[in-house]
């Protein structure tokens, strides 16, 4: 009988290796690189090797005397042919010679100098493939899995095939591509299909974009079989060698395409990673259970017919995902006896027509699933075929796999001290551009310093470290992760970003005692400041304690009944409170929305909008959206849709306890065509609360509708490009790239449309929420050795819009900071530039009518790209992280002539490939570490598009160009932790349409951002980080009525000082900038306090352009503030007045300044000459 305690020291009681496992692996020693024969017990390996090397190994184990050191060898191949009566033998005696009492205490347990060589801490060993792999079948034999997936493609009565009951159903993988645990694994690149839906079906070559994972049981040969001998069911087993975990890793897209009609491929060939150490049968022997037994089931042809009932293993596994910022969730826990097919009856099925199976070989019992949503075993279960997101730590989700995760498989049985464990079966991806580290390709193991610095813990945390479940996170996201980190820098960094504990008006942080502590424990930075900085969450502001007023700087617009609306101010003065006469009496509104957003994530609020009888001819729409929250939350991405159709997106203010209250206005005449039609409003704001994110979002989204001069001219129709989702349980119809090919084939084109012009919205988020402070892919690893990686795909981004597979046009996105980004302090009570109204860009499709008018189905894409690069040269890239949360829509105004079909020649497209010039460098500091890289990257593009369309009218000539160009400067230095971005583009978009200039537009913009973030540590123990930012967007429009967004000038035209000078304005000039500093003081570990402060300056200036004169003032708005909602200055001047005066300095309540600001309007309206002055002294923020 088995002793249950071993006199090695420091067993763990929990360790998968107790004396009641005995695994067998292949391990490279510290001393002795040849890879040969270990077993394993706690954190111990035993070298069997020098075991038998020794003099007297013979007398104890007699039976391997004959048979020579069958463990000097590279894979235990030859010692799993001796059959497994030798292998109990050997367990037996490796367990007797481990014991406390062992009954031979001189061989090893009292050999000093045996103990010193042969037993050896697993941290020094390098484990490679356990066996020689001649042959790999996978079978798909959980039953849950399979009747989960094909009741997700054919339905629930179809989703088994005919013979699914009757036969263990597999397929013949690739040996050559299965590694062990640790081994990197390559995004792979195949063929597929972006729209299944369309005919033909035309694939193209690209990664993977749906990577997942599938948990199984492998299963190694003994013995084999002579070739046209059958192997006995109830004999079986006496060929079984032991048991691996096996992660079948597939690229489902790839899959979905080539698997009719012979099965999987590529999909499937690229890599499948097995656990380093066979545990044996006789280890699970006390473990054995009963398989799926189902009702109805097919009776067994005989050969299938086993004599034991309980013909499988009930192991408990799991499964871990690490983000690459380190945070693990537990996705999956499931137990191996849901298996329909045992092991024996899959041997007996493979050689039932004579098939010969060789030592080593491997069978795969397929993806093990259950019953719950916690118990499935791939991410297509999880995710519903990608249809939503699993919520992770760190406020995360994922649909697929993203490059920089690690998957962790773990499987254990039996109580503490007892346990049989199969250790860690890990693979970290790999982008399908990137570089591998460096492996031994013999054994396909990776050195152990490269093994263990992937991005997270190596481990799934036990479950006396509270790890959070998938299936609980659906209903609420990670509270608070606690991280204790290797050094003070760390610490501090990591407390901020994790915790989000960054106080104001320097109250103390509170302690963290209460919060969940997250098990990555030591985990080092793998962001550069900026991506640290991001996950700070604003804590509580004291002093005044009502709400306080947010705003975006922003142009105000006409409203309705003639009032001066939009912009706020900055102390609670919301609206210039401008009645303009000669408008008449109108009230005409609709309240769209009511909600609030809570635990919203996959529940977006749904309601219906009929339009309005007193609609009518009206030409102006103006939306207002309102917003309340109190408590603590992150800054959140919010859409609304009409039914398929993006039509406003913006982000919210991260609150505080005070609270905060926001509105924002839009003018949306352009979406006239929708408004005049019944919708399904979708309103999505993905919210989740926690024990400490308790901040809900209070919305209220209504229009208002009027008529007045210069309006938009809206187009006839709105077609959407999105992932339709508006008739599947209404869900946002947002493509999420890379895991989504944002692509709709259109089959109703009008083809009398005269007239086209794509709108595309691309929102970075998650680990390309910053993609402007990214490095170039080959520097990702400069800090690895003490960081982790750094993100890549270089500092520059594309959107680019296709058409039927070819180039249309490109937008090269402004980089939107959300309010809790670089630095909160930065972003109360003033947020950044476009955080609450996320602009489109504009590609003028006309050139296209020809093609788009032909009556036949066309295929809108929309790619988002960055760069790879080799250090000297880089080149356009699909392979940006996750993710980019992109729609489109296409404008369309059509014909006078219904009948009428636009014709004329395909267009001639110039400048399809841009000009990339990199550079980069790397310096050492003195102790031989990377400390400082510089790096710069341009990218600078000429294309164009011409044609000649043919409408009712006649000819015309047709020209959309481009003109762009991207410089970025970028530092890191103090080994990665401080950094500064210079970064400058630059574009001019042009539209021509013949003689007609009022169809055309000019665009020319600017978007210039410097941002620079350092952290030093104090003599005191205390770290200090300062955050600098100064940015600018700049928007020059001619002819502004060609576009699709409205012009800003319909306020101007009706204001007395400007009403005769806007029809003859050629355009508009727009320009606004923000500059801010940002400090925060983080104490020491173990003590409490943390002061944040920060300012922030933004000026904004409209006008409009007439002739070669000077622009004409329009509006101008030069705010300061603090964080704390202090304002420190606010001038504003509308049609060239002062209309709200210089506001005293150290404003907070705003009700002095207000009321001043009321004087010195009626002031001004009384010197224009404007008659109605009949203005209220009530306004919001202030009495």
């Amino acid at each position: 009988m088995m002793a249950s305690s071993t006199w090695v020291p420091d067993v763990d009681p929990g360790s998968d290796f107790s004396l009641a496992n005995i695994p067998f692996g292949i391990a490279a020693t510290s001393g002795d690189e040849a890879p040969h024969a270990v077993t394993a017990i706690g954190n111990h390996v035993l070298d069997l090797k020098r075991l038998l090397d020794q003099k007297d190994a013979d007398s104890v184990f007699p039976y391997l005397k004959e048979h020579g050191n069958v463990f000097d060898s590279a894979t235990l191949n030859k010692f799993a042919e001796l059959g497994r009566e030798i292998h109990r033998q050997v367990r037996s005696t490796i367990q007797d010679l481990l014991s406390v009492d062992t009954k031979r205490p001189e061989f090893l347990r009292d050999n000093a100098e045996l103990r010193e060589r042969a037993l050896i801490p697993k941290a020094k060993v390098k484990m490679h493939l356990p066996m020689h792999i001649g042959d790999y079948t996978d079978f798909y034999a959980g039953y849950h899995h399979a009747f989960g997936v094909g009741s997700m493609w054919r339905g629930p009565a179809n989703a088994l095939q005919p013979n699914y009951t009757h036969l263990p159903v597999g397929y013949h993988g690739r040996a050559s591509s299965i590694v062990v645990s640790g081994h990197p694994i390559k995004r792979p690149v195949g063929q597929i299909v972006i729209d299944p839906a369309a005919e033909p079906k035309q694939p193209t070559v690209r990664p993977s974009q749906k990577l997942d994972i599938e948990l199984e049981l492998g299963c190694f040969i003994a013995r084999g079989n002579e070739m046209g001998t059958p192997i006995d069911v109830n004999k079986a087993e006496e060929h079984i060698f032991g048991y691996v975990l096996l992660n079948d890793w597939s690229a489902r897209d790839i899959q979905n395409w080539e698997y009719v009609p012979l099965g999987p491929f590529n999909g499937k060939n690229f890599a499948s990673t097995i656990s380093p150490w066979v545990i044996t049968p006789d280890a699970l022997e006390p473990f054995r259970s009963k398989g799926i037994e189902l009702e109805g089931k097919s009776e067994l042809q005989d050969y299938l017919k086993e004599a034991k009932p309980e013909n499988v293993f009930d192991v408990q596994c799991e499964i871990g995902l690490t983000t690459p910022e380190g945070d693990t969730t537990t996705i999956s826990r499931v137990s191996t006896k849901n298996l329909l097919w045992s092991f024996p009856q899959m041997l007996a099925h493979h050689t039932l027509g004579g098939c010969p199976m060789r030592s080593g070989d491997l069978l795969a019992s397929g993806t093990i699933s259950g019953t719950k949503p916690s118990e499935h075993g791939s991410l297509l279960e999880m995710s519903e075929g990608g249809k939503k997101e699993v919520l992770l730590a760190g406020m995360d989700a994922r649909k697929f796999l993203k490059d920089g995760d690690t998957i962790t498989l773990r499987a254990t049985s039996g109580e503490d001290g007892k346990k049989v464990g199969f250790g860690e079966c890990t693979g970290r991806i790999f982008s399908a551009n990137q570089s591998l580290p460096v492996c031994d390709e013999k054994h396909r193991t990776v050195e152990p310093s490269l093994r263990n610095n992937t991005a997270g813990p190596s481990k799934i945390p036990r479950k006396k470290k509270k790890v959070r479940w998938a299936d609980e996170s659906q209903s609420q996201r990670p509270a608070i992760i606690a991280v204790i980190i290797l050094n003070a820098l760390f610490l501090v960094l990591g407390l901020l970003g994790r915790w989000g504990l960054w106080a104001k008006n320097d109250e103390p942080v509170r302690s963290p005692v209460e919060l969940e502590v997250r098990a990555a424990v030591h985990r080092p930075l793998r962001r550069h400041p900026i991506h640290n900085l991001r996950h700070v969450r604003r804590d509580v502001l004291g002093g005044n304690n009502s709400a306080m007023q947010t705003l975006q700087v922003d142009v105000p617009l006409l409203g309705l009944n003639g009032k001066v609306i939009g912009g706020g101010t900055a102390d609670g003065f919301n609206d210039i409170p401008t009645i303009l006469p000669g408008l008449g009496e109108q009230d005409c509104q609709v309240t769209l929305a009511v909600n609030t957003f809570s635990n919203s994530f996959g529940s977006p609020f749904v309601g219906n909008y009929t339009p309005p009888a007193c609609l009518a001819d009206s030409n102006t729409v103006i939306m207002n959206l309102t917003v309340q929250s109190q408590g603590r939350q992150f800054d959140r991405l919010a859409i609304v849709y009409f039914g398929d159709t993006e039509v406003f997106r913006t982000s919210t203010e991260e609150p505080n306890r005070r609270g905060i209250s926001y509105t924002y206005v839009k003018d949306m005449s352009q979406y006239m065509a929708l408004w005049k039609q019944p919708q399904k409003v979708i309103f999505n704001l993905p919210n989740s609360l926690t024990d400490v994110l308790t901040g809900v979002y209070n919305t209220t989204l209504t229009a208002s509708f009027f008529s007045a001069p210069q309006g938009v001219t809206p187009a006839d129709t709105v077609i959407p490009i999105s992932s339709r989702q508006a008739n599947n349980d209404s869900q946002p119809s947002v493509f999420t790239i890379p895991d989504q090919v944002a692509s709709n084939v259109i089959t109703d084109f009008p083809r009398n449309a005269v007239k086209a012009i794509f709108s595309v919205s691309a929102t970075g988020q998650g680990n390309e929420e910053f993609w402007w402070s990214n490095v170039l892919e080959s520097n990702t690893l400069t800090y690895n050795a003490s960081g982790g990686q750094l993100p890549g795909n270089s500092p520059f981004r594309e959107v680019q819009v296709l058409l039927d597979g070819k180039l249309a046009g490109v937008q090269w996105p402004f980089p939107v900071i959300f309010t809790g980004g670089v630095s909160p302090a930065f972003w109360q009570p003033v947020v950044g530039i476009d955080a609450f109204d996320l602009k489109e860009g504009e590609i003028d499709m006309s050139p296209w009518l020809p093609i788009l008018c032909d009556g036949q189905p066309h295929n809108l894409t929309v790619n988002v790209v960055g760069l790879s690069d080799d250090g000297k040269t880089a080149s356009l890239s699909p392979n940006v992280t996750s993710n980019w949360q992109v729609t489109g829509k296409m404008f369309v105004w059509l014909d006078s002539k219904a009948d009428s079909i636009t014709t004329g020649s395909p267009p001639t497209v110039d400048g399809l490939d841009p000009s990339i010039a990199i550079s980069q460098s790397v310096t050492q500091n003195a102790t031989g570490f990377n400390d400082t890289l510089k790096y710069t990257t341009s990218v600078s593009r000429n294309f164009s598009v011409s044609g000649s369309i043919t409408t009712s009218t006649g000819n015309t000539t047709v020209l959309w160009t481009q003109t762009l160009s991207h410089t970025d400067d970028a530092v890191l230095s103090n080994s990665g932790q401080n950094q500064v971005n210079v970064i400058t583009t630059t574009g001019t978009d042009t539209s021509k349409h013949g003689d007609d200039d009022a169809a055309g537009f000019t665009n020319r913009y600017s978007f210039p951002l410097n941002s620079n973030v350092t952290s030093q540590t104090l003599q005191n123990g205390t770290t200090r980080l300062d955050a600098t930012l100064e940015r600018t967007k700049s928007m020059d429009r001619t002819s502004p009525g060609g576009a699709v967004s409205p012009s800003g000038l319909q306020l101007y035209s009706v204001l007395p000082p400007t009403a005769d000078q806007v029809p003859g304005l050629a355009g508009t000039t727009f320009t606004t900038t923000q500059k801010g500093a940002a400090t925060v003081f983080t104490a020491p570990s173990g003590q409490n306090g943390s002061t944040q402060s920060g300012t922030q300056a933004q000026t904004l200036r409209f006008g409009g352009v007439s002739g070669d004169n000077p622009d004409v003032e329009l509006y101008f708005r030069d705010v300061s503030v603090k964080s704390d909602g202090t304002v420190l200055g606010d001038t504003e001047r509308l049609a060239g007045e002062d209309v709200v005066r210089k506001r005293p300095a150290a404003t907070t309540s705003g009700r002095a300044s207000g009321a001043a600001a009321v004087v010195a309007l009626q002031d001004w309206i009384s010197r224009a000459g404007i008659g109605l002055v009949d203005i209220p002294l009530v306004r919001r923020g202030f009495r």
